[in-house]
């Protein structure tokens, strides 16, 4: 929720809070598609799917933790002309490191890194971009 928030120092057009709720609502629903998809398709207890989600997230909430420092920096540096383009390559970095932290976890189920990869991107990445266009066209007028 920071990180979403802080989107609205460097994106004008966007309050703190649908800003936030938009990232909220799009990665959370987008994880809930995740990990039955895991389950299901890397064939590993639900447990251990849950186990190595919240593991991955917390590695990219520290990403994102940092990628909210850097907008208030931007901000107070008046420096956001570049904002957008800055907070896609967070986002980037979020999902990557999210993405080789779920492979490493899932390794000792014996899941194969390219089957993880694949499901995160169809999985999450995919249903992500999805509610991210969706929730978009509701909350960007807010």
């Amino acid at each position: 929720m920071l990180y979403g928030a802080t989107l609205s120092l460097v994106l004008p057009d966007w309050s703190a809070f649908a800003a936030a709720l938009w990232l909220a609502l799009s990665a959370g629903l987008a994880w809930c598609v995740l990990i039955p998809v895991l389950c299901r398709f890397a064939n590993v207890r639900l447990v251990d799917c849950i186990d190595a989600s919240l593991v991955t997230m917390a590695c990219g909430e520290i990403v994102l933790s940092a990628g909210a420092v850097i907008n208030t920096m931007l901000r107070w540096s008046s420096a956001v002309e570049h904002g957008a383009a800055l907070n896609m390559g967070i986002v980037a970095i979020s999902n990557v490191t999210m993405a080789l932290v779920l492979v490493r976890c899932l390794r000792p189920h014996g899941v194969s890194a390219g089957r993880v990869w694949t499901i995160w991107m169809v999985a999450l990445n995919g249903s992500g971009a999805a509610f991210f266009l969706l929730f978009y066209q509701w909350l960007h007028r807010a």
